[in-house]
């Protein structure tokens, strides 16, 4: 049977930061995490590509600006991230998922967005080095 060419965006995959996966189980905060559409991949990918700047040195590295990178990673969180469990406030409560990628970033740390972003261009094989090949 072959590999099939549809993409999947029914499928979820939790997901937890770093810096919080040697903390006990109840005490995370997972994010979950699906798929991007055939479009969402394309717009994050025209991001990464103005990002890339090809060897501007001649010593045979590809450099990446930091601004349009990061850019890309917030906009791969946006559309990747579709809930959490766990998320905690300042003052403990529970913070419920507000519906969208793009209303929950406004209550994720920049770094949290970042990190999100990564994974879903990573599963998405969106990173720089993928983008390439």
């Amino acid at each position: 049977m072959s590999a099939p060419i549809a993409i999947s965006t029914k499928e979820r995959r939790d997901y937890v930061l770093r810096k919080n996966r040697e903390d006990p189980a109840d005490q995370q905060t997972v994010f979950v995490l699906r798929s991007l559409t055939g479009g969402e991949r394309h717009a994050v990918a025209r991001m990464i590509g103005d990002a890339i700047r090809g060897d501007p040195d001649g010593d045979g590295k590809t450099t990446v600006s930091l601004a349009p990178f990061l850019d890309a990673q917030r906009l791969a969180c946006e559309y990747g991230l579709t809930g959490w469990r766990g998320l905690r406030g300042e003052d403990g409560h529970e913070i419920p998922f507000p519906g969208s990628g793009r209303r929950a970033l406004d209550l994720l740390d920049a770094s949290v967005q970042h990190e999100i972003g990564g994974a879903v261009m990573q599963d998405s094989k969106l990173m720089p080095e993928q983008v390439r090949d």
